[in-house]
């Protein structure tokens, strides 16, 4: 299955959990509350990209539903216990969050579509997050990450 074909997947399976969940929602979200959120988002985002090591093992614990299920760039899956162990594991440079966009579907879903570079510029991953607001909590769902070719520095 190609990259956009699991992307669409992912989509179109946050899209169903937002019209399966009806009107469970507990608030009409406000200018203020949108505002918020997105700050929010955007710390979290920054910080998963940011983050390298305990760091990194401590957020996704925090921020990945238990039930969290993502696609990495070489298209394999995971979950979040594989994700903590491998952040455990592994020695990477950290990332910078380059550009975001939010999107939000109602009350207690939103689709993040992003980009991160490597700090020494070697690579770039696009990325789509998908977050869902449960029990008054906001969760990552489903990610789906996707390297792309980095163009060439000029000095």
């Amino acid at each position: 299955m190609s990259n956009l074909s699991k992307l669409f997947a992912i989509v179109a399976s946050a899209f169903c959990i937002f019209m399966a969940r009806g009107t469970q929602s507990e608030r009409k979200l406000d200018t203020n509350d949108q505002h918020t959120l997105e700050k929010y988002f955007t710390e979290m985002e920054s910080r998963w990209a940011e983050a390298t090591g305990p760091a990194e093992s401590s957020l996704l614990e925090e921020i990945l539903a238990d039930d969290f299920l993502g696609t990495d760039t070489r298209g394999e899956p995971y979950t979040k216990a594989q994700a903590i162990a491998r952040a455990k594991s592994r020695t990477r440079s950290p990332n910078h969050l380059d550009k975001l966009k939010i999107r939000f579907f109602g009350d207690d879903l939103v689709i993040i579509h992003g980009s991160e570079s490597s700090v020494d510029g070697t690579k770039t991953v696009v990325w789509t997050d998908v977050w869902l607001k449960r029990n008054v909590r906001w969760q990552n769902v489903a990610a789906q990450d996707m390297l792309t070719p980095v163009a060439p520095r000029t000095n």
